[in-house]
Order: C-alpha cells, then sequence, then structure tokens
C-alpha cells in the first residue's frame, strides 16, 4: 500500500485559507470583538471596542477622552494581552479613538 499523508485539522486548513486570501487581519478583529473582555478584562472592555485592523495597528474605539488618558498609560499592558492571543506579527501598535462603543454582539 501507497503512504498515507498526514491529515491537517480543520484550523489549520482555515488558518492557511485565510492567509492565502489576506483575510487574517478581519478574522482577528472578529476574534478580538468576540472575545473582547475575556481579552482585557470587562471594566477595560466596557470603555472601549476593537474596531478595525490595519497596517498591523489595532484601532480602538474609548467611550471618553478620560478613558483616553488612561489607556495611553496602559498601552504596553493591552499590547503584550493582545500580542499573547493574535501574536507578535498581528499587531504592532494600539491607536486611540474617541468614539461612540457599538452595543455588544
Amino acid at each position: 500500500m501507497g503512504k498515507t499523508g498526514s491529515l491537517d485539522s480543520c484550523s489549520a486548513i482555515l488558518s492557511g485559507l485565510a492567509k492565502r486570501l489576506g483575510l487574517e487581519s478581519r478574522l482577528l478583529e472578529f476574534r478580538l470583538q468576540h472575545h473582547w473582555g475575556d481579552i482585557v478584562g470587562e471594566p477595560i472592555a466596557s470603555q472601549t471596542w476593537p474596531d478595525h485592523i490595519r497596517f498591523n495597528k489595532l484601532y480602538l474605539i474609548v467611550r471618553n477622552s478620560v478613558w483616553l488618558q488612561q489607556l495611553t498609560f496602559l498601552k504596553p499592558v493591552l499590547l503584550a494581552k493582545l500580542r499573547h492571543v493574535a501574536g507578535t506579527e498581528q499587531i504592532g501598535e494600539i491607536v486611540l479613538r474617541v468614539g461612540e462603543i457599538p452595543a455588544p454582539p
């Protein structure tokens, strides 16, 4: 009998397909939005929203300027958490802006 090839997991196949189609950042946005409270904790999650990722920058909507100022000091901590979840090459910087936070999904 011939040698059978190894079976790839569904996750590995979808990950490879997303990479080839250029959908990695969009899938990461989706994952961050659905697990935001678990990643950053409820106090920060209630005041922020991960809007989108472009050119390795996460654009984060913040409820008001007071939280924007506070999160400016917490950027290194947030970036470390996000890199742990997403990988070091996908998010290199966080850009904060004040705006309206959408209702949770």
